[in-house]
């Protein structure tokens, strides 16, 4: 595994929140894929929805994650306020698993 640096994670992070808020979706988007859809053959249309009710899943997973993340987040700063002693309890050690259909796709 590769040696990170704390600057190299902190810019990750900060280049994803950044994409996550470009890419969020709106009502507009939303009018977009459905226009888009109706010149799909049903083949196609299935896999779409397919495809973007996963997306939802995982977008709501994201946000949870990064809910956990904000509210860890806070009571650290609470402990370090009052010169408590941080545990590994107080991180978030994991991320959300990527995808959730067929095949291993990267970042699983």
């Amino acid at each position: 595994m590769p040696n990170i640096t704390r600057r190299t994670l902190i810019a990750a992070l900060a280049l994803g929140a950044t994409t996550r808020t470009v890419l969020t979706p709106t009502p507009a988007m939303a009018g977009i894929a459905d226009e888009f859809m109706v010149r799909l053959n049903d083949t196609h249309r299935q896999q779409f929805q397919a495809w973007r009710a996963a997306r939802r899943a995982y977008e709501g997973r994201l946000d949870a994650y990064w809910s956990t993340v904000e509210g860890k987040r806070a009571e650290r700063r609470k402990k370090k306020a009052t010169k408590l002693e941080l545990v590994a309890s107080d991180y978030v050690h994991s991320l959300p698993r990527r995808g959730g259909g067929r095949g291993g796709g990267a970042g699983r």
